[in-house]
């Protein structure tokens, strides 16, 4: 059946993609998080509301990507 193979269930394997992207996102975050405590250290005198701001959604993204990564990660694993 045609329909059933292409938007039928997947193989348990294919949970390792959301496992490989969680992994990425929370280098990422911490990455993003040294980062920006660098950028802190060295131009504490130019910041201002704007960029802290811009520095606060980069984290902010960072998480959003490996806590959403995470979280399809364990239903996959618990629906199989």
């Amino acid at each position: 059946m045609l329909s059933k193979s292409l938007f039928g269930p997947l193989d348990k394997k294919y949970c390792d993609y959301f496992y490989f992207f969680s992994v990425a996102g929370f280098i990422v975050m911490i990455m993003s998080i040294l980062f920006i405590l660098v950028f802190i250290v060295r131009f504490y005198k130019i910041l201002n509301s704007h960029i802290m701001i811009n520095l606060i959604m980069i984290v902010v993204n960072s998480f959003l990507l490996y806590f959403s990564n995470r979280l399809l990660y364990t239903m996959c694993m618990k629906t199989l």
